[in-house]
């Protein structure tokens, strides 16, 4: 697998606090790669030097061998990196499908119009539906985004986030206010769409990052500290004492 996403040598500090130490990290072609860490652990820094909010003070973050460390926010989603929170707000309003339609033509940069072609509005419902289709919801398609429950507007959002078309997709907290079965069915469309665009993962339940990821990365004072598989991130003698409490 190649890598996507390549973050070298990266070092971050807001005085006498070292948020980033140095991190090495990629994530992998058709892989989730978590990134776990206690509170303070500089999670939040990395991810907002990833997306382009925070700028590093050294190092290099590349998207697909394309540096991107000193592009603006915007520019970096225009080459493919998407956030789950960075998409337009759900309109209530609207359906399920008119919501993805509306992202697929903000995506495409084209205009709409209710004297649009039949041939061009076939070509924005069928990507939306394909959208709909990787996030399982293309049943759902006909009902207003209003009256979606917590865990279907998450779908939605996921939804809005691939109309896209992103390279990689970082996925900070989405399990966070899930129940049980609404957390399964997430974890199934991830695994589903690793295939086609590699998550980055940043989430607090282990369990759904033991049971998910491909791989985990332990961040703690702002330097990785291992990464591997679970077996191996639950083994491992340093991250049992910093982080999972053995």
């Amino acid at each position: 697998m190649t890598n996507i996403l390549t973050i070298t040598d990266l070092s971050k500090r807001f005085g006498a606090i070292v948020a980033s130490d140095k991190i090495d990290f990629n994530l992998k072609s058709k892989e989730i790669h978590a990134l776990i860490g206690p509170n303070g652990a500089g999670k939040s820094s990395l991810v907002k030097q990833i997306i382009g909010e925070i700028r590093q003070d050294s190092g290099k973050i590349s998207l697909n061998s394309k540096e991107i460390s000193y592009m603006t926010t915007s520019e970096r989603v225009c080459h493919g990196l998407a956030r789950t929170f960075q998409v337009t707000n759900v309109v209530g309003e609207f359906s399920i499908l008119e919501n993805v339609m509306l992202a697929v033509i903000g995506y495409t940069r084209s205009s709409f119009s209710f004297f649009i072609s039949k041939k061009r509005y076939k070509e924005l419902y069928d990507q939306a539906r394909c959208t709909l289709v990787d996030a399982e919801l293309d049943h759902k398609k006909d009902i207003l985004a209003s009256k979606l429950s917590h865990g279907e507007r998450r779908q939605l959002e996921l939804c809005l986030v691939l109309a896209l078309r992103p390279k990689i997709i970082l996925l900070d907290e989405p399990m966070a206010g899930l129940g049980l079965d609404a957390i399964d069915k997430m974890k199934e469309i991830f695994s589903k769409i690793k295939v086609k665009t590699p998550i980055l993962l940043i989430e607090h339940d282990m369990n759904v990052v033991f049971s998910l990821a491909d791989r985990i990365s332990v961040l703690v004072y702002g330097k990785i500290i291992a990464t591997g598989d679970a077996f191996t991130i639950k083994h491992d003698k340093q991250v049992q004492q910093a982080y999972l409490g053995i």
